[in-house]
């Protein structure tokens, strides 16, 4: 029996140049692409090694808009001016005793569902205070509760503490 192969029409017009042509133009968006993705913020959060993170008690919703917590960094001040609300850009600012991280970055994400990547680098103000700015997305119900994480490095050192935070 005669083995008959159906070649389409648009590769017998396809020369060696042509195909190589095609690979490397393909191959350089492909490398373009794949690095500004992995430069990104949201493939950082996706990739970053899962630590646990630790539980600490934190109402930033009440007056004063305060928190302390014991860190094996020593102790975080976490402030911000007034509550927060979803959709009202808002500013959160970190303090250390010390001169203790190289970065840090805040992330809320819906307790009991997904609100998307809602993530903030902090941006250092002086060697012992930073501040990101912010905004969180509506929810359809009257009130959302967050898991609001709080990632801290100093070189390679990396930390997470998590609370929970409502908004109305």
């Amino acid at each position: 029996m005669k083995k008959i192969f159906v070649i389409p029409i648009f590769l017998k017009k396809l020369t060696i140049a042509k195909f190589l042509s095609h690979f490397v133009l393909s191959s350089v968006l492909l490398f373009l692409f794949l690095l500004l993705w992995l430069n990104s913020d949201d493939l950082n959060t996706l990739i970053t090694p899962k630590t646990k993170s630790m539980q600490v008690n934190c109402d930033l919703q009440a007056p004063p808009h305060h928190c302390l917590i014991e860190t094996t960094l020593g102790p975080l001040e976490i402030t911000t001016s007034s509550e927060i609300l979803s959709l009202v850009p808002f500013k959160i600012q970190l303090k250390t005793p010390v001169d203790a991280l190289s970065s840090a970055k805040i992330r809320f994400e819906g307790f009991d569902d997904y609100m998307g990547i809602n993530q903030f680098r902090f941006s250092q103000d002086t060697i012992r205070s930073w501040t990101a700015d912010g905004s969180i997305p509506i929810c359809t119900t009257k009130s959302k509760t967050w898991k609001v994480i709080v990632s801290l490095y100093n070189g390679t050192n990396y930390q997470s503490y998590w609370f929970k935070m409502k908004t109305k």
